[in-house]
């Protein structure tokens, strides 16, 4: 009975110091902030079938090859938009959801949000429509594990865009 008793009471306090010794461990963790301009130049699109172009709902899907200034070669992205006016008299603008997640050397940058078009004109170059799209990043993936900040894309031509990105970044000290 002794022993029962011995056994449990030394069960219980191996429990307690390794509780305790979890609990204490402590993590240094500083944020790194970062500029990223990816230049994406072309882009292969396909739309959802079944949905008409401009109607609510619709989707286009997209990939683009990307490159830094220098021209080397950076990455991909990939990308999702869906058209969500859903009011049928909104006039000449058409809100989208966007999807980008842009697949580097060092891992994944994920963003999404809203972003807002004027149709008439549809998207002239350098118009202001293009302009100042901003996303959230909302995670990422190897580098970018924890990351947030913004993805601010601009129209400079036809097929042509530049993203850029501000990524904050946890990193272990």
């Amino acid at each position: 009975m002794i022993l029962k008793i011995l056994h449990a009471f030394t069960l219980l306090c191996m429990v307690i110091v390794s509780g305790a010794a979890i609990a204490s461990e402590e993590l240094r963790i500083s944020i790194a902030k970062e500029t990223i301009v990816l230049e994406q130049r072309g882009a292969t699109l396909n739309h959802h079938p079944g949905i008409e172009p401009k109607a609510t709902g619709a989707a286009l899907y997209f990939e683009g090859e990307l490159f830094l200034k220098n021209d080397q070669q950076a990455g991909i992205v990939y990308g999702a938009t869906t058209l969500w006016d859903a009011s049928p008299d909104d006039g000449e603008e058409e809100v989208r959801h966007r999807n980008l997640v842009f697949l580097l050397d060092e891992g994944q940058i994920i963003a999404s949000g809203i972003s807002s078009y004027i149709s008439h004109p549809k998207w002239p170059a350098n118009s202001e429509a293009w302009k100042h799209l901003g996303l959230a990043i909302t995670g990422g993936t190897g580098k970018y594990v924890g990351a947030y900040g913004t993805v601010t894309s601009n129209k400079l031509k036809a097929g042509v865009f530049a993203h850029t990105i501000e990524i904050f970044t946890p990193v272990q000290d």
